[in-house]
């Protein structure tokens, strides 16, 4: 990475929309079963 600073703001961002992810993914999971 060009600056090592905005790293931990980026992976934590990409960790949030994952997670938002997983919850519409299990959700579906839910209503589906």
């Amino acid at each position: 990475p060009e600056a090592e600073g905005e790293v931990p703001e980026l992976y934590h961002q990409r960790k949030g929309e994952i997670a938002r992810c997983w919850i519409k993914y299990c959700l579906t999971l839910m209503q589906n079963a």
